[in-house]
């Protein structure tokens, strides 16, 4: 089976959860004997026209597209520039693959799903956050977990890029984080439309695909508020289980990611500064101000991710968005490592609380403290993840089923 993956992003020149899975399931389908071909973009700075087209050949083609965030004249750009279509359309036609699996809406929005239902090809999406109805992805408004969608909370939300464009709206919130907070001026029926407009056309782009999603909690999420089923197919994730013996002395916690607020980093140090007794190591932000029992080791190649992990005694995922099935998780699980997540959204899932991990509120730094009781934490005993391979065989059977003939009404 021949197979056009379109993650929003690849690496090198992209780093993080969905990219990682991109090319976790890229190497397990073609060791299964599938041909993948990729189509992502190249969002680099730096001038390029955008909706160029450079073909590569690494472990099979890829096709970079360029375009970035701040390429957007308007809003409908993020969901359908018109731009990009001749180029997502000369691909697929001389591809002719079999499947277009569509891993993240960012810079694509409908037009692969259009170009493919236009020429019989089956789709399949993956729902790795809430992007498709959720247009800053991670259901978070004014830093807190959001229920979303609903028309008047949604449209407030993102007033600015519905009433300005994605450049301008970035524009206006540097200016406000200068002069202060701005209040945002009320949605015009005119930016509600906007909204409308991008509800309908990813939903309805969505309706031609067999949906999947890494958690049963997005899963179930996404499959009441679309009216469609969505199945959940967990990730997998490449190597050997492994459980490196613990090193004397003091409990040492890991945090792998980024500084983004979502991720919960400001949590994490505010419980370092109530337990002294604990060594805390941040692997992945630039360096912070430095505290006797925090030590910054700043980013790292993701090759290295479960080496370093060997390294502490738990890993920590204090994150303030109800995430879906971060890879940071399930490396953790390969490099034989607890996990200290926070209660929401699918992180519950990767966790059976007070046996190879725990589960603790995502607001209540007092319940991180009191879990890092040494004695109780090293009884923690983590369990391995799924397997590429397995992760591989279970789109195959998607796969299958997308390409099956609809029935006869």
């Amino acid at each position: 089976m021949k197979v056009l993956l379109l993650p929003h992003r690849f690496g090198p020149h992209g780093q993080g959860g969905v990219e990682t899975w991109a090319a976790i399931l890229r190497r397990a389908l073609q060791a299964r004997g599938h041909e993948v071909v990729l189509l992502t973009r190249d969002d680099r700075p730096g001038p390029g026209v955008v909706g160029t087209l450079t073909e590569e050949q690494r472990h099979g083609r890829i096709w970079w597209l360029r375009h970035r965030h701040g390429d957007g004249q308007r809003f409908a750009d993020s969901w359908r520039d018109a731009r990009l279509a001749p180029a997502i359309d000369s691909v697929v036609d001389a591809e002719r693959p079999d499947i277009v699996h569509i891993g993240h809406p960012d810079g694509w929005g409908v037009l692969p799903l259009e170009a493919a239902r236009v020429r019989g090809i089956p789709c399949v999406a993956t729902l790795h956050d809430y992007k498709w109805l959720c247009a800053r992805g991670q259901l978070v408004r004014d830093g807190a977990p959001c229920e979303g969608p609903e028309e008047s909370a949604c449209t407030a939300c993102v007033s600015g890029q519905l009433g300005r464009g994605p450049v301008r709206a970035a524009l206006g919130r540097r200016l406000g984080r200068i002069l202060g907070p701005l209040d945002p001026p009320a949605p015009s029926i005119r930016a509600r439309g906007r909204w409308r407009s991008r509800r309908d056309a990813l939903t309805g782009a969505l309706a031609s695909c067999v949906l999947t999603a890494p958690s049963r909690y997005v899963a179930q999420w996404h499959s009441t508020r679309l009216g469609m089923p969505v199945e959940h197919l967990p990730n997998g994730v490449e190597g050997e289980f492994s459980s490196p013996v613990r090193a004397p002395g003091p409990v040492r916690i890991g945090f792998f990611g980024t500084d983004t607020p979502t991720k919960g980093l400001d949590r994490l140090l505010e419980v370092a500064a109530r337990r002294p007794d604990v060594h805390f190591q941040i692997h992945g932000p630039p360096p912070g101000a430095p505290r006797a029992n925090v030590t910054w080791f700043g980013p790292y190649p993701a090759a290295e991710a479960t080496a370093r992990m060997a390294g502490v005694d738990a890993i920590a995922l204090p994150s303030q968005w109800a995430e879906n099935a971060p890879y940071v998780a399930l490396e953790a699980r390969l490099a034989g490592r607890p996990l200290l997540v926070s209660a929401l959204g699918g992180l519950p899932e990767l966790v059976r609380d007070g046996v190879d991990g725990r589960v603790l509120p995502h607001d209540d730094p007092r319940a991180w403290v009191e879990a890092l009781d040494q004695d109780a934490l090293f009884e923690l005993t983590a369990e391995a993840p799924p397997t590429a391979d397995a992760m591989a065989a279970r789109f195959e059977a998607v796969y299958d089923r997308a390409s099956e003939p609809a029935a006869s009404p």
